[in-house]
């Protein structure tokens, strides 16, 4: 009697190890799943930045293009007289700024030139001097200065994401004309290209900075 009894409760006992071996693989199982998806989407999310970087430090290359070539000799004069030596980038935005001409050769030049690091060197005043110019290339659907103009952007967004209020008109224009440049195919485009420097979470945030 005893020793069936301690049987059943042997019997008991194994059912339940059982069973304890089971959950624990399913989830050492989904750990497992989790954990590469962590590591997909962080590789994946990696490789985004690492675009918006390269975005950045290809914008110098973007005025060798006909619309952003603006390296002639009349230029250079205007600008060595205007810019001086060991200024920031933004005072140098500041002091090329002229504002009955806010759109000038020499502004769009010297912006076109921003990389990573220039881009730290910008505060307020020059970010609104030269915010305009990202609904100027918006509307001249030019896909290599939608690239730039998208990086400076997404940097706002988190740099200077305060100025969203300032930017409240101008952002609306802004939304209105990435909406037409996605009708347009140009965002897919810049996809297919490897180009686009954002994931699609990223994107999705990034237009909601302008809403």
């Amino acid at each position: 009697m005893n020793k069936e009894r301690d049987n059943d409760l042997f019997g008991s006992q194994l059912n339940q190890i059982l069973i304890l071996l089971q959950t624990v693989q399913c989830q050492i199982k989904r750990i497992s799943t989790f954990q590469d998806q962590t590591y997909q989407w962080n590789t994946k999310h990696h490789q985004y930045l690492q675009n918006v970087l390269k975005s950045f430090n290809k914008i110098n290359a973007i005025f060798n293009t006909k619309e952003g070539n603006f390296n002639d000799s009349n230029n250079n004069q205007s600008n060595d007289n205007k810019i001086i030596k060991n200024q920031t980038f933004h005072q140098k935005i500041i002091s090329v700024y002229d504002p009955l001409n806010p759109f000038s050769q020499e502004l769009q030049y010297l912006v076109m030139q921003i990389d990573k690091d220039l881009f730290d060197e910008l505060e307020e005043e020059s970010i609104i001097i030269i915010y305009p110019f990202i609904l100027k290339w918006f509307k001249e659907e030019n896909p290599i200065q939608i690239v730039v103009a998208l990086v400076l952007l997404w940097e706002i967004s988190l740099k200077f994401h305060y100025l969203g209020k300032k930017f409240k008109d101008i952002n609306k224009k802004l939304l209105v004309c990435l909406n037409i440049i996605e009708s347009k195919g140009i965002i897919n485009n810049l996809h297919c290209q490897g180009v686009f420097p954002f994931s699609e979470e990223e994107y999705i945030k990034l237009k909601s900075f302008l809403e």
